[in-house]
């Protein structure tokens, strides 16, 4: 999903409500729909939340198929082995595992 400045986009409306109040015969439809799609990309995107980044962090522990267990540096829910190597996100917070990782079970 795209989040726009609305401040820009405000400015930008009085353009686009020209062209949607244009003479028909003049701007076809379609028309109309392509110049305001392209003045939506136009707009500049911002993330809506800070992106989180962590790491995987090796416990002591064990799952019941005896696979290893591992926690998010974020929020510190466990994952099973399995999913870390599926995944490059924390399942529980959306953090991104995109920082080094350890295997010694400390920071």
């Amino acid at each position: 999903m795209k989040v726009i400045n609305v401040n820009d986009f405000i400015f930008d409306l009085d353009r686009i409500k020209a062209v949607v109040n244009s003479d028909p015969k003049t701007v076809s439809l379609i028309e109309k729909l392509q110049y305001m799609i392209n003045e939506y990309e136009k707009q500049h995107s911002v993330e809506a939340e800070p992106v989180r980044h962590g790491r995987w962090i090796k416990t002591d522990y064990f799952d019941a198929h005896k696979v290893p267990i591992y926690e998010c540096s974020v929020c510190f829910r466990e994952v099973a082995d399995h999913y870390i190597k599926c995944h490059k996100y924390c399942l529980h917070c959306g953090a991104k595992m995109d920082l080094e990782e350890s295997h010694n079970g400390k920071d």
